[in-house]
């Protein structure tokens, strides 16, 4: 049986942060979502990390609109001329090279979301992981 993709999307997660708090660090994922709640994880390989240079550490700047945004700066390609916000090609292909059976058009159709993990909304609004 076949499941149907239900969404795509990004996952954020803390990867690590500096002693003093100037810099840290997070990893991104992006996923097709199928039909049961399945994950598909499409690329793994992404992140970005921030520093600054002021006394309180860099996460009180952070808010999850921000970081959300952060997050789709990293996923998103450059201007490629297309005009599309996404690789919708690209990723139906990586989508199909991991046993998805989808088309651009579908994935076009499908919620973007963007996650932040537990790990990080602690981080951003307590400051503990």
């Amino acid at each position: 049986m076949t499941h149907l993709p239900v969404a795509l999307g990004a996952t954020c997660d803390l990867h690590q942060t500096s002693d003093d708090g100037r810099t840290v660090s997070f990893s991104v994922s992006e996923f097709v979502e199928l039909e049961g709640a399945r994950r598909v994880v499409l690329r793994g390989d992404l992140g970005f990390t921030a520093g600054w240079n002021s006394p309180a550490p860099i996460w009180t700047s952070y808010t999850e609109e921000s970081l959300t945004q952060d997050v789709l700066n990293v996923v998103l390609p450059d201007e490629d001329g297309t005009g599309e916000d996404h690789p919708w090609d690209w990723l139906a292909e990586l989508a199909r090279g991991r046993g998805v059976v989808v088309t651009a058009d579908q994935l076009r159709r499908l919620p973007y979301e963007v996650e932040l993990t537990d790990r990080v909304r602690r981080l951003i609004s307590t400051g503990r992981t």
